[in-house]
């Protein structure tokens, strides 16, 4: 039976919709459907492609694999920190970068390791002129 007829249908039986729930029906299923448009959590620490992860998270701002400035500085060769891009990663700067605490430590480790990598850079100046 369907509930409301008293008819059997192809599916069997259908259970009532809680009464409490029936007028959020709809708004349950956009909800779900919305969850299915979420993107995935970043996958465990021993998967992360340090490179993808970084174009896919601080590429729209630092051009060119953060090897350029953009609308962010350029990261290749910065003599910030590592405890400095941490932080500045989990908390964003109010006006000029968001904060991307959602990352876990892992993945942070993975774009400041890959930030790193780049270059190569130039020998510190020593303050002479050639």
């Amino acid at each position: 039976m369907d509930g409301r007829s008293g008819r059997t249908g192809e599916r069997g039986p259908r259970p009532p919709f809680p009464p409490r729930l029936r007028g959020m029906r709809g708004g349950i299923l956009a909800l779900a459907m919305a969850g299915l448009m979420l993107p995935a959590a970043p996958a465990a620490a021993d998967h992360i492609d340090p490179e993808q992860l970084f174009a896919n998270v601080c590429g729209f701002c630092h051009e060119d694999g953060g090897r350029r400035a953009g609308k962010g500085p350029q990261l290749m060769c910065t003599t910030r920190s590592d405890a400095f891009l941490r932080n500045r990663i989990k908390r964003g700067k109010p006006g000029r970068m968001p904060a991307f605490g959602w990352l876990d430590d892992a993945a942070i480790g993975e774009i400041i390791a890959y930030i790193r990598s780049l270059g190569p850079c130039p020998p510190p100046d020593e303050g002479t002129t050639p």
